[in-house]
């Protein structure tokens, strides 16, 4: 029983410190690409629409999305890493108390008359305050990334199709070569056409160019979307581990049984 409760802690302390990897890796990197992109692309009169997501081809130009699109996607992950790092810690913690127990530093026991009074307070332990605001934590980090998966992912695709109208232009295509562009390149191969030929605005001051600096936006994205995806299936399975914690159930599948 102690072993097991040893693994559980320690895969429990592995999942929190890789969602806190992973909202580390995505942050980074959609910090990268914003403020690579945020002047270049920025190129409304009204708002600041410096955002590489969801941007669009416009009869003359390729102009970006709002800006609070990257602001949120960049900086909502902070939250996960925070919260990754402190849980990750203490039920790291608690793996250390648990492998000191079993070396022979045990601390006072309750014995219990029946087992229905062990049970009862078993229970009790397991919908304590603390088990339920982290299964409510966890819930809240399954939306908060599968909002962030989501609008990342369209983002992404967005942009691909629109900039494929740009790449038309830019090559003159029609006919089979405009149905290749749209049909058979792939969007990583659409922003590797982005970083090379979209030219930085006229009216843009020399100090906001980008100058010889070239990124690769696409994979930049690629691995940002994945990082993002991967800690949305963390953050389900810490909270299915949360809730059976509550609920006083066996942990099976990826909880693994007691």
């Amino acid at each position: 029983m102690a072993k097991n409760k040893i693994e559980i802690e320690k895969r429990l302390s592995i999942l929190y410190f890789i969602v806190s990897s992973c909202g580390l890796i995505s942050s980074i990197l959609m910090a990268i690409i914003w403020n690579y992109w945020k002047y270049t692309l920025n190129t409304c009169i009204d708002f600041n629409c410096g955002c590489l997501l969801y941007a669009t081809t416009t009869y003359n130009t390729f102009s970006g999305a709002v800006i609070s699109i990257c602001r949120f996607v960049t900086f909502a992950p902070i939250f996960s890493l925070i919260w990754g790092v402190l849980i990750g810690s203490y039920h790291a913690y608690r793996v250390c108390i648990l492998k000191q127990h079993n070396r022979g530093n045990r601390r006072p026991t309750v014995t219990f008359h029946s087992p229905e009074e062990a049970s009862r307070v078993d229970q009790a332990q397991r919908k304590s305050p603390l088990y339920i605001c982290l299964f409510v934590m966890s819930l809240s980090f399954v939306l908060l990334f599968f909002s962030i998966a989501i609008i990342m992912t369209d983002g992404y695709y967005t942009a691909c199709k629109g900039y494929k109208k740009a790449v038309i232009k830019h090559l003159s295509a029609n006919g089979n070569l405009a149905a290749m562009v749209y049909d058979r390149m792939t969007c990583g191969t659409i922003f590797d056409f982005l970083d090379y030929i979209q030219p930085d605005p006229t009216f843009l001051e020399t100090r906001f160019r980008r100058g010889t600096l070239i990124i690769n936006t696409g994979i930049l994205l690629q691995v940002s979307i994945i990082t993002s995806w991967l800690s949305l299936a963390c953050w389900i399975i810490i909270s299915y581990c949360n809730a059976l914690s509550i609920f006083n159930k066996e942990r099976k599948i990826f909880c693994f049984k007691k």
